[in-house]
């Protein structure tokens, strides 16, 4: 089988006319959309231990430092329980039903609660709180009303 030059020539030019279009330097689009930076609520990156939170916790309510004695001891009750989600919790119950902690009352929340949301979230998580968590605790009072209202009938 014999090829002809014509076709060689012809197969030639269409491959070099492939590579001429196909190589093309690839264009930098802009769509118009402006640049933004996403902000984190917090520039934190390492949590802290959970002796570290209970020993703030415990400083925020209480206004005063946990001494050696308790913090061994919540770490003896840590350590003796399996679920320890659970013994943080059972720790944040105990301390939230010590009559000796300072905490606000029903008023003083009511009377600004952007101002106490801001407030707690500093003093708690040591940052601000993002506009859904504000709007979620200040509707979260007026949502368990209206709950306990229409379970009642």
């Amino acid at each position: 089988m014999q090829i002809s030059a014509s076709k060689v020539v012809a197969t030639i030019c269409i491959a070099f006319a492939l590579v001429l279009v196909s190589c093309q330097k690839e264009l930098d689009v802009i769509y118009g959309v402006n640049k933004t930076q996403a902000l984190r609520n917090s520039p934190k990156d390492k949590l802290k231990s959970n002796e570290q939170y209970v020993a703030v916790l415990h400083a925020n309510l209480f206004q005063e430092g946990i001494s050696v004695r308790n913090m061994t001891m919540i770490q003896q009750l840590v350590s003796s329980l399996g679920d320890k989600k659970l013994a943080y919790e059972l720790i944040i119950s105990s301390f939230m039903n010590d009559a000796s902690i300072t905490l606000p009352t029903t008023s003083e929340m009511n009377a600004d609660k952007n101002a106490f949301i801001e407030a707690t979230y500093e003093r708690f998580y040591v940052r601000k709180p993002s506009e859904l968590e504000k709007a979620w605790y200040r509707d979260w009072e007026t949502d368990r009303k209206s709950t306990r209202l229409n379970s009642s009938h």
